[in-house]
């Protein structure tokens, strides 16, 4: 039960981080925030009968395994998706001194 208690936790944390990194992304938050939406949305729908689906056609313990197998290849692909990080200006004080009158040394 402890460990259904951390998984529960560990995932519980996903969902925010989700929307919250959706609403940091591009021009339009709102159209990245629907998606999400629309996706956790769906993917609830459709997950449990596809895994019963398969449990139907192969075993329960191979439709989970199958569902980790999954989950383990979009973790290891995550990284495809991550946004590379912004150079620093060449020349002039960093954003968050700009116009506070401090000067660096």
């Amino acid at each position: 039960m402890a460990g259904f208690g951390l998984v529960g936790l560990g995932i519980a944390v996903v969902v925010p981080l989700a929307f919250a990194a959706a609403g940091r992304s591009g021009p339009a938050p709102s159209q990245a925030i629907a998606g999400v939406a629309t996706i956790t949305y769906t993917s609830g729908l459709i997950a449990p009968s596809a895994i019963g689906g398969i449990a139907q056609a192969i075993s329960l313990t191979g439709s989970f395994l199958l569902v980790t197998a999954v989950v383990c290849g979009l973790v290891a692909g995550a990284r495809v998706l991550r946004v590379p990080a912004r150079a620093a200006p060449a020349s002039g004080p960093a954003p968050a001194d700009r116009g506070s009158g401090l000067r660096r040394s």
